[in-house]
């Protein structure tokens, strides 16, 4: 019997993430004030966040076994990355 953990498979995240990382957001919406909002947004406004983000940073979709296993992470591409190092 293998002791190994299941695979974990990152990508670059699309609109059609939204509701899984809705699912995983929305806890923290309604139990903290981590995230400053009061109410959840909707499976299209978060598409529509998702949409927009991707113009300038990767959102990355991290699943273990096909299954959203944590929060989606946008993450900033910083120009230098994005031009090879060389600055505009």
């Amino acid at each position: 019997m293998s002791s190994e953990p299941p695979p974990i498979t990152i990508r670059t995240a699309t609109i059609a993430d939204a509701a899984a990382c809705l699912a995983i957001y929305r806890p923290l919406v309604e139990s903290t004030a981590v995230s400053f909002e009061e109410v959840v947004p909707t499976s299209e406004e978060f598409a529509a966040r998702i949409e927009n983000a991707l113009s300038a940073w990767t959102w990355l979709s991290h699943r273990r076994m096909g299954a959203a296993s944590d929060m989606r992470t946008a993450i900033h591409i910083d120009s230098a990355l994005r031009t090879g190092g060389q600055s505009r």
